[in-house]
């Protein structure tokens, strides 16, 4: 007997970074729990994306394992990187404080 399909919802929040437009998709187990997190440039390829999905990665290791997401967020924030972005009022240090404010934003939602 197959089992059925889990349901999952999704939010895709857009941060503008010095490397460009970051779209960052949290999927959310049925539980309500954060499940895993992806995180795209608009610009494809180049180290700003790998970066960005290597740090995905391990946010989903560590969820896997227990870890607190919003201390993932606390732990993300801030970092710097020597192109910042304007988003708004908003300055996006880099694409890791945009990673660490979407799973802020997750987190009220």
């Amino acid at each position: 007997m197959m089992e059925p399909f889990k349901a999952y919802s999704s939010m895709t929040v857009r941060h503008k970074t010095g490397c460009g437009s970051l779209f960052t998709t949290l999927v959310r187990d049925d539980d309500g729990s954060l499940l895993t997190i992806f995180s795209r440039l608009a610009k494809a390829g180049g180290c700003p994306q790998a970066s960005t999905e290597v740090a995905c990665r391990l946010i989903t290791q560590a969820l896997e394992n227990g870890a607190s997401p919003k201390e993932l967020a606390r732990q993300l924030r801030g970092i710097k990187c020597n192109r910042p972005g304007y988003d708004g009022a908003e300055i996006i240090t880099s694409c890791a404080d945009g990673i660490g404010r979407a799973l802020d934003r997750f987190l009220e939602s």
